[in-house]
């Protein structure tokens, strides 16, 4: 662990080996735990702060493989060390980003993660950005960021997470996030369709992940490391369809049942049999 600010140094001076380093770092967080979070955590943020809008699509992707780790095996903690990074990317992820689609994919699946597994650190994030803002209207702008980077990724992993942080705004207040409904019920239900096809991978991060990381059949290591990490995600075992359906419950009680049955009718017969079907 006392090597860890040798592989910072390496990292900041030589964008080469950056495959390598990160997959490396990702191994510190994952076998260190609580005591690399409490000795490198700060110097871990650092590091991906200072590596936004500097690397290429590759490199942008593997920074925010090492976050997406970070916040699997420290849910409480590691959003709030790595807020100013969040900052930077609720910018980058938003439609008129300068980020590629492939990033802003990437960056969308950290801020769904955390929607789904801290959702008061969220809350306090979004205002702390805007103190004068109205909440309601932070979280309509987050979810249509996630819905516009939705809709331009691969990966059934990615998309599962974002489907199910989507499917949250039933359960905001206000005529605006009920119109958003239909919209991720859609979304939510064309992912449980993928889901439920014969040899579906759930854990699949998709052609255009590993495009950018290099061919997994030439370095599979990433993937081998996703695979691994499987068992400390809490989320790895979210339900998509339980999830929106559980939204639903919680909108009837803040919109009234009345208006969420409308809202599931205008998102199409197909949508309400996919998130009813058992």
């Amino acid at each position: 662990m006392d090597l860890f600010p040798d592989l910072v140094v390496m990292m900041r001076q030589d964008s080469s080996t950056l495959e390598d380093t990160a997959y490396i770092a990702k191994a510190y967080i994952e076998q260190g735990r609580e005591s690399f979070l409490q000795i490198h955590g700060v110097l871990l943020a650092d590091i991906l702060e200072s590596s936004l809008g500097s690397l290429g699509d590759k490199g942008s992707l593997m920074m925010t493989d090492i976050a997406a780790t970070l916040l699997k095996q420290f849910p409480a903690d590691g959003p709030r060390l790595i807020a100013r990074s969040l900052a930077r990317m609720l910018q980058d992820v938003q439609p008129e980003g300068q980020e590629s689609s492939i990033v802003k994919g990437g960056y969308a699946s950290l801020f769904a993660r955390i929607w789904l597994t801290n959702p008061a650190f969220l809350q306090e994030f979004l205002q702390g950005i805007g103190p004068s803002a109205d909440p309601t209207r932070a979280y309509l702008s987050l979810f249509d960021a996630l819905f516009s980077a939705a809709t331009k990724i691969e990966g059934l992993a990615n998309r599962r997470l974002i489907a199910a942080a989507l499917s949250a705004v039933a359960s905001t207040p206000g005529d605006e996030a009920l119109s958003r409904l239909p919209a991720a019920l859609q979304f939510s239900a064309a992912v449980v369709a993928e889901l439920e096809m014969p040899n579906s991978d759930p854990y699949s991060l998709g052609q255009d992940y590993w495009i950018a990381q290099g061919e997994p059949e030439e370095d599979s290591s990433f993937k081998d490391t996703a695979e691994q990490l499987v068992g400390a995600d809490i989320l790895s075992q979210l339900d998509l369809k339980c999830e929106c359906r559980r939204r639903l419950e919680e909108a009837a009680a803040v919109h009234g049942r009345e208006k969420v049955e409308a809202a599931v009718a205008a998102a199409g017969p197909s949508v309400a049999a996919a998130l009813n079907k058992v």
